[in-house]
């Protein structure tokens, strides 16, 4: 069972474990990484599952669709050269030990940085689950 490593805006490191076949997404969604709030489900339409991929990382990830790129012009936190939605990176045995930053704030719109994802956003990840 591949394992992601997830890096906390604080440092703080969080691993998880993956299914193969399951998106990023789904693996953070799963064991409540509160900073990836995939309110679209992992149907690439909201960007709130923004991640940077660490930089030893990036090039071994499937190629960046043009509707990833574009929703990663509108995500919350800055883009940067690595970033990416969790929801588009398929884990596979070869990603075993994926190392993924969270930015601040997380993948949660509007200003209020404290505010987490609503029923809907939970719905959706339940139902994310269970395909």
């Amino acid at each position: 069972m591949p394992t992601i490593n997830f890096i906390h805006p604080d440092g703080r490191p969080d691993a998880v474990d993956a299914h193969a076949g399951e998106s990023a997404m789904q693996a953070a969604a799963r064991h409540g990484i509160a900073e990836i709030a995939a309110e679209c489900g992992g149907n690439a339409m909201c960007a709130t599952c923004h991640v940077y991929v660490d930089d030893g990382w990036i090039n071994r990830l499937t190629k960046m669709t043009e509707d990833e790129d574009a929703l990663l012009d509108g995500a919350a936190a800055e883009r940067q050269p690595t970033s990416r939605l969790s929801c588009q990176i398929a884990i596979v045995s070869e990603l075993d030990g994926l190392v993924l930053r969270l930015p601040v704030g997380g993948g949660r719109r509007g200003d209020d940085e404290t505010a987490g994802p609503g029923p809907a956003a939970a719905l959706l990840r339940v139902l994310a689950w269970t395909r």
